[in-house]
């Protein structure tokens, strides 16, 4: 009694089907779409941006985050959120500084994070 059991898997595939049989609740989450992936990309500019002001720009560019969510497309919304964070770590002047953070950093840091998935 009182016993909470939670797994998360992004391979459900490998799970067991008596496993999952035995549970009492089993939820499947989709891929976040591309409207859901510009609102992960807005809301961590949007929390960079309260330590580095310099990019509030980026945070309210809404073209920018339509942009990146579609080449995100396919993505799970941890490798979404990990985009911002690969964008500061690109470049030494970044990572020095995040206010100097463009969208040109961000596009590189997609393009790093859909490769690293392809070759996962």
């Amino acid at each position: 009694p009182r016993v909470l059991f939670l797994a998360t898997t992004n391979f459900t595939d490998a799970v067991d089907e008596a496993f999952l049989s035995r549970a009492d609740l089993v939820l499947r989450l989709s891929l976040p779409d591309t409207t859901t992936i510009a609102q992960i990309i807005r809301h961590s500019l949007v929390e960079l941006a309260t330590l580095w002001s310099g990019v509030r720009p980026l945070a309210q560019d809404d073209g920018l985050h339509a942009k990146l969510a579609d080449a995100c497309a396919g993505l799970d919304g941890r490798r979404v959120r990990k985009l911002v964070l690969s964008a500061l770590a690109l470049r030494q002047d970044v990572t020095r500084d995040p206010n100097t953070l463009t969208a040109d950093d961000l596009l590189a840091a997609v393009e790093y994070i859909t490769q690293e998935s392809d070759n996962a």
